[in-house]
């Protein structure tokens, strides 16, 4: 009926009028305009139909990471991390690669501001680890997993949650599942994370 929705916007980090917005049957879409009109090039693109977060670069901008998929609503699966140099233009796959039948999702990718190099992906195959742009990935923590943050200003410590919440303060090498504080009467399929500059030891757990 014309109902649709999108897994998220992305503003570019320098220029406002950019924004590339990732819909989870739709593509990546992007505006140089501030929205009076999009375009999309993941068309062509062979089982790019759906995708759930997009980072980028924060020191160069042309250099970006899509994650393929539906994560929320499973409407398209994943085939990996994608990666642009580009701006967008074209894009080129990484060493996280999926094959349709293994029904992956990739909920959300971070990198980190103090070494872009170094890249995790919240997966449902687990959380995953890159130290070269993404040419290599290790398997950091087993789960399934929605959502990944850093704590403000201290990016070796990270916080991950699907049905579970664990953080990390050593970048991944080891991860202490947190259990005390979540009531355990609640059906904790889908969870987000929150975190706040203004006060980095607090989390919100959704």
């Amino acid at each position: 009926g014309g109902a649709g929705r999108l897994n998220f916007i992305t503003v570019h980090p320098t220029n406002p009028t950019t924004m590339w917005g990732g819909a989870p049957g739709g593509g990546l879409w992007k505006t140089t305009d501030g929205g009076t009109s999009w375009t999309s090039n993941t068309d062509q693109l062979a089982q790019v139909i759906g995708c759930t977060d997009l980072a980028i670069n924060p020191s160069n901008p042309n250099t970006m990471y899509l994650a393929t998929g539906d994560a929320y609503g499973g409407d398209t699966y994943s085939v990996g991390l994608l990666k642009s140099t580009d701006g967008g233009t074209t894009w080129n796959t990484t060493g996280l690669s999926f094959g349709l039948p293994q029904y992956k999702q990739i909920g959300k990718v971070l990198i980190d501001p103090t070494s872009t190099s170094t890249l995790y992906a919240a997966t449902t195959g687990g959380v995953y680890k890159s130290t070269d742009a993404g040419v290599t990935f290790t398997l950091s923590l087993a789960g399934s997993f929605k959502d990944i943050e850093f704590k403000p200003g201290t990016p070796q410590t990270l916080y991950v949650c699907g049905n579970e919440f664990h953080y990390t303060n050593d970048g991944g090498t080891n991860w202490t599942k947190v259990t005390n504080v979540l009531p355990a009467a609640v059906d904790c399929q889908r969870m987000a994370i929150a975190v706040s500059a203004a006060t980095p030891n607090t989390v919100y757990l959704v």
